[in-house]
């Protein structure tokens, strides 16, 4: 395992990878006292593999043939106005009004409310007090812009900075409410930024196991304020090595889990109606925002509960984000193929445009990556949160074009105006 770091950020190869390490975790026994998301692995049948094969392979070949194209077609000169220092401080004051916002209507709903969090190492409760709506408290997700380029300057370029600081402890505050999500995608905009620092970068062993033991590191507080007393209950441990360990391999094993399944059992009663799958299709193209949502379609991207099994420790609710595979098969049945090659080719079409931008519009390509480094688990193309972010990046070059840029043109012209009075005045005399 030896090739270029910069092929790994390509979404072909962020669909494809994550599944493969899915598989990992589904497969080797941890025993006992590490939480896996079910108890008993699925049968992995040839049939199973060859619908799995189909559906990844249909999505990692339309991703390469959109990047290849996005890569062709020239930058925008709109677009390519900011400059990255523009950018960040663009960057930090979006995610310090939103993270402030969403701690003071936090605090207003309940003044105890984040001390009790972080004594009874229960903060991810915190999260049920902050709005479901758009409002101010969305800003907070640019912490994960703000953070990722901090993350990129204070370890990568090693610049020590107040600002870089700020945003990385905004960064965690955000995650901490929201959950590791921002922490996810701020490391895949670090990485793409060191990338773009040295575009020669290897993926080896060792940097695998490097990047591997960084992220345990980091997650391992995180994990254990959200759920040591979850893990004191069910699993009788409060060792956060143990704790952070059973939320990784839960979290990554049990979406292959149910994508096994689903591709053993099909649709519970066969391919869905022309009616379901219209709706179906809605609810994935349409933005979260929007909530677009159908009970019937809901019950049918579940069905899998029926007959596999879930989290089947003790009394243990269910994972919630399982396999946007047995979701998107359950409910669209065969129609779900073309619908997500169709949008795996223009999500990386858009994504290979933007990695030709020197600016941190070029982070565009890594935002929409993180859409198929997530699809082993969940569908998140339509996500407000992606759609924030790619607005960010998108709205800050023509908000700089239209200020500063026009205001230079502007001073340039009555500089030039002045000249030309002065001139005018001077041969009257």
């Amino acid at each position: 395992m030896n090739f270029a770091l910069e092929r790994v950020l390509r979404p072909h190869w962020l669909a494809l990878i994550p599944v493969l390490v899915s598989l990992g975790a589904w497969i080797v026994p941890w025993g006992p006292s590490v939480r896996r998301g079910f108890s008993d692995p699925e049968s992995l049948t040839p049939f199973a593999v060859a619908v799995l094969f189909a559906w990844y392979g249909g999505i990692a070949a339309a991703a390469a043939l959109g990047f290849s194209m996005g890569r062709r077609s020239r930058p925008l000169s709109s677009l390519s106005t900011a400059s990255d220092r523009s950018y960040y401080g663009f960057f930090s004051v979006v995610a310090f009004i939103g993270v402030a916002y969403t701690y003071f209507s936090v605090l207003r709903v309940d003044p105890n409310a984040v001390a009790r969090g972080l004594e009874g190492t229960t903060f991810n409760q915190v999260r049920y007090l902050v709005p479901y709506s758009s409002g101010l408290h969305t800003l907070r997700y640019a912490t994960i812009l703000a953070g990722g380029v901090a993350l990129h300057r204070l370890f990568w370029r090693r610049e020590v900075r107040v600002l870089h600081l700020l945003n990385l402890a905004l960064l965690f505050a955000s995650a901490a409410i929201a959950s590791r999500l921002s922490l996810l995608v701020a490391g895949f905009i670090a990485a793409a930024l060191v990338v773009r620092d040295r575009p020669s970068l290897r993926l080896t062993p060792k940097l695998v196991v490097g990047a591997g033991v960084a992220l345990f590191l980091v997650t391992m507080p995180l994990s254990y304020y959200r759920t040591a007393s979850f893990y004191a209950l069910y699993f009788n441990t409060s060792n956060p090595v143990i704790i952070n360990l059973g939320e990784i391999v839960a979290y990554v094993g049990a979406p292959f889990q149910v994508s096994v399944a689903v591709a053993n059992h099909g649709t519970v009663a066969g391919a869905p109606d022309g009616a379901l799958a219209r709706k179906a299709a809605a609810t994935y193209i349409a933005p979260s925002y929007l909530k677009v949502s159908y009970p019937e379609v809901v019950e049918a991207e579940s069905a899998y509960a029926e007959y596999t099994d879930i989290d089947g420790a003790g009394d243990i609710g269910q994972l919630l984000t399982n396999s946007a595979f047995a979701q998107m098969f359950g409910s669209m049945g065969l129609a779900a193929f073309p619908l997500m090659i169709s949008i795996a080719y223009a999500s990386a079409m858009l994504a290979g445009h933007a990695s030709h931008y020197p600016s941190y519009f070029s982070l565009t390509s890594i935002v929409v990556g993180y859409g198929f480094a997530e699809l082993w688990r969940v569908y998140i193309f339509n996500l407000g949160l992606l759609h924030f972010l790619l607005i960010l990046l998108t709205v800050w070059p023509v908000i700089h074009s239209f200020v500063f840029v026009t205001r230079r043109g502007h001073e340039r012209a009555r500089a030039s105006n002045v000249e030309a009075r002065s001139a005018i005045l001077s041969s009257e005399q």
